[in-house]
C-alpha cells in the first residue's frame, strides 16, 4: 500500500512539475504569504474530517499562500482503534486539500499525532515522501526540526532575508520531569543555536519565524504582564520544564516572531522581550473547541522584503481568516485582566500512574470485588436457609 501511495505521489510531483524542490522564494511583488493552520485533528469523525478538508480548501483559496504551515496534532492518535493503516489513512486525508489546490506545506508534529500505529520517525518518512511536502529533519537530535530559508526576490540580493525554523516539541515529558507536556528539548536549543549562529556570522540582518505546537511558559507571562491582541480562553498547556528556548531565542535576535498551536481555545498574541509571542487559531472540526462564539479558521502571515538603503529588510503583517471568510484583525485583548486569577502554572496533561500505583489499585479493586462477592454470596446463603426452615414449617 505503501508502495503504491510513493508511486502516485512521485506522479502527482511530476504532474504539478515541482517533483522535490524545496526552494522557498519571495515573489516578484515582494511578498510571501504563510498560512498557518493547527490541531485539524482528523480520525475521530468521518463527517468532521470532511467538513475541516472542505475549510482548509477555502482557506487556501481565499488567501493564496506561497506555503502552509500546520503547527501539529494533524491526526487524533488517540482516537486509534488497533486497526493498521489509520495513520496513513488520515494522512491521506489531511494532505489531499494541498494536492487538491498545488500548494507546498510545511508539517509540524503535535503530541497526538505520534499516539496511533505509527511513529514520530515514520511519520517523517511518510510525510517526506509527498512531493509538496517541505519536512525535513536534523541527524541526531531529539524529534523532527529543519528550517528552511526564504530566499529573495531582488537579483542583487546576496543572502535570504528570512528563515523559517519548525520544531518538535514532542509529546510529553520534559527533561526528567515526565508530568509535564512535551518541549524544545536542550540537544534540539543546542542545535538551533549553532545553526543560527552559522548563518548570522554571515547574514545578521534576517527576519526569522518559529513555528511549533505546544506554547513556552511565557506565554503565561505575556497575558499577564505584557499588551495583547486577541483572547485567552482557557490556561495555557506548556512544559513544566522551562528549558530557555525563548532566553536563547531572544539572546539569538534573529527569531522575530514565533507561531504555535496546542490551546484549541486560545488566540492571543504579543512581544515579549522583544519577540512576538502568537496562538494560531483552530482550524479543524475535531478535538474540543473552540471556545463559544469563537469560529475556526487560521493565521494568515504576510512578509514584505524591501530595501532599506543599502541593507535588504523583512516586515511582517498577520491576521486571521475566519471560517466565514471574514476577517479579524489583531485587536487589543478585551479581557479585564487585572480582575483574573494569575496562571502561575502550565495546565497539565492528566497524570500518570506509577506502575506501582497501578499494581495497588488492581489489589484493591480485586480486594473489594471479593469482599463484595463474598457478601452477596453469604446474604444469598442465609436468604436460602430461611426458605428451608419456612417449608419445613
Amino acid at each position: 500500500m505503501l508502495l503504491i501511495l510513493k508511486v502516485v505521489l512521485c506522479l502527482v510531483g511530476f504532474v504539478w512539475g515541482r517533483g522535490r524542490d524545496k526552494t522557498l522564494r519571495f515573489n516578484s511583488d515582494r511578498t510571501f504569504t504563510i498560512l498557518q493552520i493547527t490541531d485539524i485533528h482528523y480520525g475521530e469523525d468521518d463527517f468532521k474530517d470532511f467538513q475541516t478538508s472542505q475549510l482548509v480548501i477555502s482557506l487556501i483559496r481565499k488567501a493564496q499562500p506561497d506555503l502552509i504551515v500546520l503547527t501539529g496534532d494533524a491526526v487524533s492518535g488517540y482516537a486509534w482503534n488497533g486497526d493498521p493503516g489509520f495513520f496513513f489513512n488520515n494522512w491521506a486525508r489531511f494532505t489531499s486539500p494541498f494536492t487538491i489546490t498545488n500548494t507546498r506545506y510545511a508539517y509540524i508534529l503535535g503530541n497526538h499525532d505520534g499516539e496511533a500505529d505509527l511513529t514520530r520517525e515514520q511519520i517523517f518518512d511518510l510525510d517526506s515522501e509527498h512531493p509538496l511536502s517541505l519536512m525535513d529533519k536534523a541527524d541526531e537530535i531529539t524529534g523532527v526540526n529543519y528550517f528552511h530559508e526564504v530566499q529573495s526576490s531582488y537579483d542583487n540580493a546576496t543572502a535570504p532575508p528570512s528563515i523559517l525554523w519548525f520544531f518538535d516539541t514532542n509529546r510529553e515529558g520534559c527533561r526528567n520531569e515526565t508530568w509535564s507536556w512535551g518541549c524544545v528539548e536542550d540537544d534540539q536549543i543546542a542545535w538551533f543555536r549553532k545553526q543560527s549562529s552559522l548563518i548570522t556570522a554571515s547574514n545578521k540582518n534576517t527576519y526569522d519565524l518559529a513555528f511549533f505546537h505546544i506554547p513556552l511558559q511565557e506565554y503565561m507571562d505575556l497575558w499577564y504582564d505584557g499588551e495583547t491582541y486577541g483572547e485567552k480562553n482557557e490556561d495555557v498547556a506548556c512544559p513544566r520544564v522551562n528549558t530557555g528556548l525563548f532566553d536563547v531565542l531572544a539572546a539569538q535576535g534573529n527569531v522575530k516572531a514565533v507561531y504555535v498551536g496546542h490551546d484549541h481555545d486560545n488566540y492571543f498574541g504579543g512581544f515579549w522581550k522583544g519577540v512576538e509571542l502568537i496562538f494560531g487559531r483552530k482550524t479543524g472540526f475535531g478535538g474540543y473547541g473552540p471556545a463559544k462564539g469563537m469560529l475556526r479558521g487560521a493565521r494568515v502571515i504576510k512578509l514584505t522584503e524591501y530595501w532599506d538603503k543599502d541593507e535588504l529588510k523583512v516586515k511582517k503583517n498577520d491576521w486571521m481568516l475566519l471560517e466565514d471568510m471574514s476577517i479579524e484583525d489583531n485587536t487589543k485583548s478585551k479581557s479585564d485582566k487585572k480582575a483574573e486569577k494569575r496562571q502561575t502554572e502550565c495546565a497539565l496533561p492528566n497524570r500518570p500512574i506509577s506502575h506501582f500505583k497501578l499494581v495497588i489499585m488492581l489489589i484493591l479493586g480485586f480486594v473489594l470485588l471479593s469482599l463484595a462477592v463474598g457478601f452477596a454470596y453469604s446474604r444469598c446463603k442465609s436468604r436460602n436457609s430461611q426458605q428451608l426452615k419456612l417449608g419445613d414449617i
